[in-house]
């Protein structure tokens, strides 16, 4: 019985298998050249199937491959697209996922400078992402929010700019 894993032997380790052949099984009008092939015992044929694979050092080894590295654009889609977890201990209530888009951002700084000039016993409902809205029990717990709100956006763009990984997207208010 032959059994084959197939790779690009032109790439550095690990080289991910990019085909199998039983040889024993099947007859094949055109095989990779051998310097492509890695011959397999029964076990490591066996279990093939079980997860992704790659020749390591002319072994077989299971493997995962790496995420492409983002780019600073698409990093910032993707934390503007996940929103960002708030936390309030004070009022657990308002705990949530909300959404950081920049409407949101527009209205969230509307609201925030008016809520500055009202009563400070004022409730405001808000949504999070889901559209399920929170009770924010009184002025300064939504003020504590928008402002810890913006201060996340900052830091997101205070790494970008330095070129710096994306802050965590979890604040606690």
């Amino acid at each position: 019985m032959s059994f084959y894993a197939h790779f690009d032997p032109k790439i550095p380790d690990p080289k991910p298998v990019i085909g199998w052949y039983d040889t024993s099984a099947m007859r094949y009008p055109n095989l990779p050249p051998p310097e492509e092939m890695l011959e397999l015992s029964p076990e490591d044929w066996a279990q093939r199937m079980s997860g992704q694979w790659a020749v390591v050092g002319g072994r077989l080894t299971q493997y995962v491959p790496a995420l492409p590295k983002m780019s600073t654009t698409q990093q910032v889609l993707a934390a503007e697209s996940a929103g960002v977890t708030v936390r309030c201990v004070a009022h657990p209530e308002v705990d949530g996922i909300y959404a950081i888009d920049s409407a949101t951002l527009s209205r969230l700084s509307l609201i925030g400078f008016s809520v500055d000039k009202l009563e400070s016993t004022s409730s405001f409902s808000w949504p999070d992402k889901s559209g399920a809205h929170h009770l924010f029990p009184d002025s300064a717990t939504f003020l504590a929010f928008v402002h810890t709100v913006a201060r996340y956006i900052a830091a997101i763009q205070a790494a970008v700019a330095a070129n710096s990984p994306l802050p965590l997207p979890e604040v606690d208010i």
